[in-house]
């Protein structure tokens, strides 16, 4: 085998395998698909880096309580960011507080992760996980004593996911999306799956501040766990979205990435017989 031939099949064979392994990470970045889908207000990351503040628009944020980002590993695996860290949150005063204030009408979403290290039952008190309270005109998702996941929109208007949390989930990360669209729908997603949705009312432009792990609003609803990833959007994203976000999460690749990177091996297996030969 000549070496121009060679040369051209192991250029061709690192091309293929190096646009593979691009595709493929394009395909799996959680990160850029939570900050790329359209109307997001803010996104807490909680990284070493951003601590308790925004990674859009601005806002900053205060850890109360004892509240703190964890170590590394400390948050849900994330394929483009496997030492993913998390909030710490003791269940008792810790709680995360921002600058972000209002912005919610009659659409609204809610997304991220969460981690029970006990469920509301056995600590005695509702677990909020983020939102706006605010009284008459909620926007909130929390896990009621009842251990069942909810999400108000309304003065005491909510979505219900009716399969209650057990010991088996604690220590166990969840993702969650909480959407909706006053007098049309209110949807409950987990793990990427709708399972609860309804009809809510009607929902003016909130007014108050957006918090994590607790509500300014009503008191002693402490979180017991971990808390990650959360964005708030202005909009009711849609069930293909909140299915993209989740399934970023992970890298599955694509036929297309699978092709090439079959095809870089192929060509550098005959490259290598050609090097033998020679």
């Amino acid at each position: 085998m000549s070496f121009d031939v060679k040369t051209n099949l192991l250029i061709a064979s690192l091309s293929c395998i190096l646009v593979g392994i691009s595709t493929a990470r394009a395909a799996s970045d959680y990160i850029t698909t939570v900050g790329s889908t359209p109307n997001l207000l803010g996104y807490w990351r909680f990284s070493p880096a951003s601590q308790a503040n925004s990674e859009v628009n601005g806002y900053t944020g205060t850890f109360n309580g004892g509240a703190a980002v964890g170590p590394a590993n400390s948050g849900p695996t994330l394929a483009d960011d496997p030492s993913n860290s998390a909030v710490l949150l003791n269940g008792t005063s810790g709680f995360v507080s921002t600058t972000l204030t209002g912005q919610i009408g009659s659409q609204g979403s809610i997304i991220g992760w969460f981690n029970l290290s006990a469920l509301p039952s056995t600590d005695g008190h509702i677990f909020y996980i983020a939102g706006e309270s605010q009284f008459g005109n909620d926007f909130d998702v929390q896990i009621e004593t009842d251990d069942m996941l909810k999400f108000y929109t309304e003065s005491g208007g909510h979505t219900t996911d009716p399969v209650a949390f057990t010991a088996a989930d604690l220590n166990t990360w969840h993702f969650f999306a909480a959407t909706f669209t006053a007098s049309n729908d209110r949807n409950i997603y987990l793990d990427g799956t709708l399972v609860a949705t309804s009809v809510p009312g009607a929902h003016g432009l909130n007014t108050s501040a957006f918090n994590m792990g607790a509500s300014d609003v009503f008191g002693g609803r402490f979180f017991d766990g971990q808390l990650d990833e959360i964005a708030i959007y202005n909009r009711d994203l849609s069930s293909t979205e909140v299915s993209s976000i989740y399934a970023s999460r992970s890298f599955v690749p694509e036929p297309s990435t699978i092709g090439l990177l079959a095809t870089g091996f192929v060509l550098s297996m005959v490259y290598r017989r050609g090097q033998k030969r020679a």
